[in-house]
């Protein structure tokens, strides 16, 4: 399963047909009568598939082949997740994850395919009916890996996947994985008044403080070294400690380390 945004589109539907055994094109909204499929909306045109959902973005989605009889008898079912996309500019449905299947013959109704890898598409399959929907148990919106399911319009649930190092927010009017980048666009200048509003002690767990700027000032009226009673194994020219065993500053002066006198 791809790591991306999934989205909750309910009853979106378009014709599609079968060019293999596992891909099927998204065809026209003209070519719904050849699906033999019932209608879903009295306007097909507001409701089709290609101009209201994205493509690259995972929704979940139904497939029906109908009896070509015009029996409306159902001979396929298919429910999982998807994206569409494109191949040489022709819009296609990337069946990346099957919960269910089944055939009209077959005794056993609901088909769990092996590790929810799409099934072959049986020969019979020619212009079927591809829609979208809203799952109703909560089971299939926790499908994708280091996920939260969320809303962002009621009663649409949407699932996010969280990246490694990342937090949950809100941005741009999405709930979505946010990134050390996004997160300081977001917070601008507000850890910077954070800091200087609080009275506080600051305790850093850090080894280093590293101040890059190229004429860098630290102001304070109290400087506190914590004694040591063995050299810093880690130092430069300029590098200063308070010696416990000595009761004195030392200093290393790029060749040797020294005591600095006070009197």
């Amino acid at each position: 399963m791809k790591s991306k945004e999934t989205c909750s589109i309910d009853r979106c539907y378009s014709p599609a047909k079968k060019l293999d055994s596992s891909t099927l094109e998204i065809a026209k909204i003209d070519f719904l009568p050849n699906a033999k499929a019932p209608l879903y909306s009295a306007d097909p045109e507001c409701n089709c598939m290609l101009k209201n959902i994205p493509f690259g973005v995972n929704f979940f989605y139904i497939v029906e082949q109908f009896d070509p009889d015009g029996s409306e008898n159902l001979l396929y079912f298919e429910r999982g997740m998807g994206e569409l996309i494109k191949i040489d500019g022709r819009p296609m449905l990337d069946r990346q994850f099957v919960f269910s299947y089944s055939f009209s013959y077959d005794q056993h109704a609901n088909r769990i395919p092996e590790n929810n890898v799409p099934p072959e598409l049986p020969e019979y399959v020619d212009f079927c009916l591809v829609h979208s929907y809203v799952p109703k148990e909560y089971v299939e919106l926790l499908c994708m890996d280091h996920a939260v399911v969320c809303s962002i319009d009621k009663f649409t649930p949407s699932i996010t996947p969280l990246e490694e190092k990342t937090l949950l927010g809100r941005l741009d009017g999405r709930i979505q994985s946010i990134d050390k980048d996004e997160l300081k666009f977001i917070l601008g200048d507000n850890i910077k008044i954070a800091v200087e509003e609080s009275k506080e002690p600051l305790r850093l767990q850090t080894n280093e403080l590293s101040l890059n700027g190229k004429n860098s000032i630290i102001m304070t009226n109290q400087v506190h070294f914590s004694g040591r009673k063995t050299r810093p194994r880690r130092f430069n020219a300029g590098s200063m400690y308070f010696n416990e065993k000595k009761k004195t500053f030392e200093y290393y002066d790029g060749e040797n380390w020294k005591t600095l006198v006070t009197e």
